[in-house]
C-alpha cells in the first residue's frame, strides 16, 4: 500500500468510508428507492465526511500542508462518493451487501486515484511540513 501514489491511497480512504456508510445506510432503509434529493443529500454528507477524515490524516498524522492536497484531495472525494453510491445503489439487496460495498469503493477509490495521479503527472507536488525543498 506505501508504493501507491497518494491519490490513490486517499482513494482507497474515501472509497472504504463511502461504500461502508452508504451500504450500512441502504441496509438500514431496507433498500428503499432513493429520490434525487435524498442521493444528493447523502452524497453531499458522505462527501463531507471522506473529505474530512481524509484531510486530517493527510495534515495531522501526515503532515502534508493543508493548502498542498485540499484541492486533489477534493475532486478525489467528488468522483469517489458519486461513482461509489452510483455503482452501489445499483447491486440488488444480499447477504454480503455491507462488504461488497465496501470492495466497491476501494476499487472505484483505487481506479479514480490512479487516474487523478495519472493526469497531474507531478504538475502539483505536495509538500510535507519539515522538508527542505523549497525553503
Amino acid at each position: 500500500m506505501n508504493n501507491l501514489p497518494l491519490c490513490a491511497r486517499i482513494g482507497i480512504l474515501h472509497g472504504i468510508l463511502i461504500g461502508f456508510f452508504f451500504s450500512l445506510w441502504r441496509v438500514e432503509t431496507n433498500f428503499a428507492p432513493l429520490a434525487t434529493h435524498e442521493f444528493l443529500w447523502a452524497a453531499l454528507l458522505l462527501l463531507l465526511l471522506a473529505l474530512v477524515c481524509s484531510m486530517f490524516i493527510l495534515v495531522i498524522v501526515e503532515r502534508y500542508l493543508a493548502g498542498a492536497v485540499f484541492w486533489s484531495a477534493t475532486v478525489n472525494a467528488i468522483l469517489v462518493t458519486l461513482l461509489t453510491m452510483a455503482v452501489t445503489s445499483l447491486i440488488p439487496p444480499h447477504q454480503f451487501f455491507i462488504l461488497s460495498g465496501i470492495w466497491i469503493g476501494i476499487v472505484v477509490g483505487l481506479l479514480i486515484g490512479l487516474v487523478l495521479c495519472r493526469l497531474c503527472l507531478d504538475r502539483f507536488t505536495t509538500q510535507r511540513i519539515g522538508d527542505s525543498h523549497g525553503r
